[in-house]
């Protein structure tokens, strides 16, 4: 097996959180290289561990993808590796000058125009100067962004950036590619040329570094995947079976959290009525989705029956700013309540939602004597709601009233037992 582009042995970074800390702990450590003592590994006031004892090596011709959750510690590594930060303790080699690295942002400068740029980034990277006229025709023909290639790059959008970065880093031959959450910019046809780009590359001894959490590229794309948690490695090899790890992570979590809401809403056994639970039903149990049908399904214990109410079901974010409210019953007050259980549903046909996640809080309340009877998420944790994209190509269509998105819905009660079951 060829020598590896990429090793890293070791390596740990500290950071720290407290801004009111951050430069004498950073004037501390460099007065300790300036006189040749070895590193504090300890924790000091505001400190954390970013990355903790990562191995890994990256050797031509080889794929290794990074996973993990917000925060687990990818961005830190990518930084290490391309030199924007160093290692509090172990090393990183890298074996070779010509290394590229490709974000989100595609490492333009906005007031450049797209032909500025190629020709700054392309002269960095030591290209002769003669010949990067023929170069900049290249990346022009590969990026097919036409008259743009003169417009200041501010003007771009996020797909018009990334198409001429990536045609820029094809012509600098790196043999090291690091790319950050960069491979689902521009449209689907630019996409699947530039990865087509890449698998060449590999195939002709190229490496490559991916953050990712784009699992079926990770799964697709990557020879060796890691699995990043709170900065350390807990799970590598077979991208299929990191995966899963992480999966099977995500789930476990779910959980966890669910038992904690639940356990945060309980309600006083004392009160006439109490929102026992909620439970959110979808067609064939799939996530909540924009534009897709969603019941909301309120279970409510009942001691003695309970009449002239009406239900509130609020949908804000955590700032607990209301988006719109669902409201039955209301001002008439047409809503009984029978004991031992009764269950409210609202019925959603197409949930008008962006992406994204919401606040669910609910009340039952009499309009004629603006009394509250019971409440779930007001003066506790909100109800979680997780919107996902049920259909890139279906665009939300969000109808405003009063600041309110309006959610058509239609309401059924059922109030015995025997009914229930």
């Amino acid at each position: 097996m060829a020598e590896p582009l990429l090793v890293i042995d070791g390596m740990w970074k500290r950071l720290c959180r407290r801004h009111d800390r951050a430069v004498p702990h950073t004037l501390a450590d460099i007065s300790r290289q300036i006189f040749g003592r070895p590193p504090r590994l300890e924790l000091r006031a505001g400190e954390f561990w970013a990355l903790q004892d990562i191995n890994l090596a990256i050797a031509p011709g080889q794929v290794v993808g990074v996973i993990g959750h917000n925060g687990a510690g990818k961005s830190t590594l990518i930084n290490l590796v391309t030199g924007v930060i160093l290692p509090t303790a172990g090393s990183i080699h890298i074996k070779t000058p010509r290394i590229a690295m490709i974000d989100a942002n595609g490492g333009l400068n906005p007031f450049e125009t797209g032909r500025e740029n190629a020709a700054t980034l392309l002269a960095l990277y030591g290209l002769p100067t003669a010949g990067i006229p023929r170069e900049i025709e290249a990346v022009e023909e590969f990026a097919g962004i036409g008259e743009f290639i003169d417009a200041p790059v501010s003007t771009y959008s996020l797909g018009m950036r990334l198409r001429l970065a990536f045609s820029i880093y094809t012509r600098l031959a790196p043999e090291l590619f690091v790319i950050d959450e960069a491979l689902g910019g521009g449209d689907q046809q630019f996409r699947n040329r530039f990865r087509r780009f890449l698998r060449d590359y590999v195939d002709a001894g190229g490496a490559i570094l991916l953050c990712s959490h784009e699992m079926t590229l990770i799964q697709a794309f990557c020879h060796h995947s890691i699995l990043l948690d709170q900065g350390r490695i807990i799970a590598e090899g077979d991208p299929t079976d990191v995966i899963t790890v992480y999966q099977e992570r995500i789930e476990e979590n779910e959980k966890l959290d669910t038992k904690e809401i639940k356990k945060s809403t309980e309600i006083p056994s004392n009160e006439i009525c109490q929102i026992n639970s909620i439970n959110l039903k979808t067609q064939n149990n799939l996530p909540v989705s924009s534009g897709g049908s969603l019941v909301i399904e309120l279970e409510i214990c009942v001691q003695q029956q309970i009449g002239c109410l009406a239900c509130a079901i609020d949908i804000g974010n955590a700032e607990l700013t209301s988006i719109t409210t669902l409201v039955h019953g209301y001002p008439e007050g047409s809503l009984s309540l029978k004991p031992p259980m009764t269950i409210i549903r609202c019925n959603i046909d197409r949930l008008p939602l962006a992406p994204g996640k919401y606040d669910l809080r609910f009340a039952l309340f009499q309009p004629s004597s603006a009394t509250t009877i019971a409440t779930l998420g007001w003066d506790s944790a909100a109800f979680p709601l997780k919107v996902i994209a049920e259909d890139i190509n279906w665009t939300v269509i969000m109808r405003q009233k009063r600041n309110f998105v309006h959610i058509a819905a239609e309401w059924e009660m059922t109030s015995n037992q025997s009914e229930l079951d």
